[in-house]
């Protein structure tokens, strides 16, 4: 009886260690953001609950990296357009920016049309 309990035991521990490498595969790396880094906010979430059209800008412009409270959460200086906003951000609404991201944000406002105050 000893012996099939042990011969159990080592096959569930077998079993963790498979389903741990096959979730461990499919998991991102968390970005290391550091004071000061440039990023981009997705719009999404924090200024609309609105779907956006797929034309429309999905990133804020590029903001940068004030103080960072946890390994997930970043505090970020906003444009004075976004004051209404809360300056604490998931890192899963950021990106890094990158020289490419430059061009898209050329000759562009800030905030897309629907959310331009006054309108």
């Amino acid at each position: 009886m000893h012996a099939i309990w042990t011969d159990l035991c080592t096959l569930i521990d077998q079993a963790k260690l498979l389903y741990k490498v096959h979730a461990d595969c499919k998991c991102k790396a968390t970005p290391d953001y550091q004071v000061g880094d440039n990023i981009l906010i997705l719009l999404l979430d924090s200024t609309t609950y609105k779907k956006l059209h797929k034309f429309t800008k999905h990133y804020l412009t590029p903001a940068v990296v004030k103080c960072i409270i946890k390994w997930n959460v970043v505090e970020v200086e906003l444009p004075l357009e976004l004051e209404g906003v809360h300056p604490m951000f998931n890192i899963t609404k950021l990106k890094l920016w990158t020289n490419l991201d430059a061009v898209m944000f050329l000759g562009q406002n800030l905030l897309p049309p629907e959310l331009e105050p006054g309108k």
